[in-house]
């Protein structure tokens, strides 16, 4: 999966008041990347990030739904 940041430079991505390990993604060109490993630690259901930039901070929401 992955999330375009149209303006600033990305400095931590944050699950609620949690700051998501630099582990779980990659960042190029704007472009963040989250790992298959990350996602999957992710229960059902939306889950509301926040990605912190030099610029302010920008909402993501994501949605993981059951596959199986």
């Amino acid at each position: 999966m992955t999330f375009v940041v149209a303006e600033g430079n990305v400095s931590a991505i944050k699950n609620h008041t949690a700051t998501v390990n630099p582990a779980n993604y990659t960042i190029e060109n704007g472009t963040i990347s989250f790992t298959v490993e990350y996602l999957e630690t992710l229960s059902v259901g939306e889950k509301n990030l926040t990605v912190i930039t030099d610029k302010g901070n920008v909402p993501l929401k994501i949605i993981v739904v059951d596959t199986e």
